[in-house]
């Protein structure tokens, strides 16, 4: 099993999600992701929710590699100007 621990505080957000999260625009794949996992993650206000279960973000939250590649790793990241939130090791 795999497990981690998302610091929402710390998810960057494209400009105007906010805005659009006011206005009650969401994917509809939404509440579809969080209806096939949303029974095994902590519980989510609707923000959370309509940002963490967004279908165009799926994949890109979360990389897992060996523990010694993690150091090449965020390496790699900094050159091709990705911000990483958290690295554990």
């Amino acid at each position: 099993m795999v497990r981690d621990v998302v610091d929402f505080s710390r998810v960057p957000l494209l400009d105007g999600v906010a805005d659009y999260m006011i206005l009650d625009c969401v994917p509809g794949g939404t509440q579809r992701n969080f209806d096939s996992y949303g029974y095994i993650i902590a519980p989510l206000n609707d923000k959370q929710k309509n940002v963490l279960c967004d279908p165009q973000t799926s994949g890109g939250l979360l990389i897992a590699v060996e523990a010694q590649a993690g150091s090449r790793l965020e390496a790699l990241l900094k050159v091709i100007i990705l911000k990483p939130v958290k690295f554990v090791m």
